[in-house]
């Protein structure tokens, strides 16, 4: 079981967001969990109910699971790892994009399509400014013209506050007008309520946030 756990807290500490959405080493752990307290002695049993309380929000019965980077997401947030949680929530959102528009999330260059797609209305960059690859054309015209979260003022300006506090962490605030450390608890818990219920909202997804 340690070492099923030891992989479950790498995860999120350094953002396997693949293993994450898809909860291989969560998947491990509960059955490791299942087959302890067949034979476990008394004393453990506090243990391993803690453990098994903070991996329990996980959906482990799916192959992929956005759910399960807002889950991760709320882990970090409740373990201060702030600048993970930032790095979760956005790459969840992106990877909610690439699996609603049949794109590869697993792939860096279609990710790219849906991040791009995001940034542009997030952002508000004219047409000529996109710069995209004959065969990224098409998908991402396609996202841009039929998903419904792009046409949500709303969410983009949420979006976009997340991409910008994500910044501000990846480069230690040197940057001009870095956000306050009094601020970026509040902020994030803001972000990963309202970005959960706009993934939520858009029908894809069930669960805790």
């Amino acid at each position: 079981m340690s070492s099923a756990l030891d992989d479950v807290v790498k995860d999120l500490k350094y953002c396997r967001g693949f293993n994450i959405i898809e909860a291989t080493n969560v998947k491990e752990l509960k059955k490791s969990l299942a087959e302890l307290q067949e034979c476990m002695l008394e004393p453990l049993t506090p243990l391993i109910g803690t453990i098994s309380d903070n991996v329990s929000d996980f959906d482990d019965n799916s192959s992929i699971s956005i759910s399960n980077g807002f889950t991760a997401a709320r882990w970090c947030l409740d373990n201060n790892m702030s600048q993970q949680a930032a790095t979760i929530m956005q790459e969840t959102v992106i990877s909610h994009i690439c699996i609603k528009h049949s794109l590869d999330y697993k792939t860096e260059s279609q990710r790219n399509i849906a991040s791009r797609a995001l940034n542009v209305k997030a952002y508000e960059k004219p047409m000529d400014t996109w710069v995209l690859k004959y065969d990224e054309y098409e998908p991402f015209k396609s996202i841009i013209e039929t998903e419904p979260l792009l046409d949500n003022d709303e969410f983009l300006k949420t979006y976009k506050n997340l991409a910008e506090l994500r910044n501000d962490l990846n480069h230690c605030g040197m940057r001009n007008n870095p956000m306050k450390t009094t601020l970026l608890k509040e902020k994030l818990e803001n972000f990963h309520r309202e970005l959960y219920e706009f993934i939520v909202s858009d029908n894809a997804l069930k669960g805790k946030c």
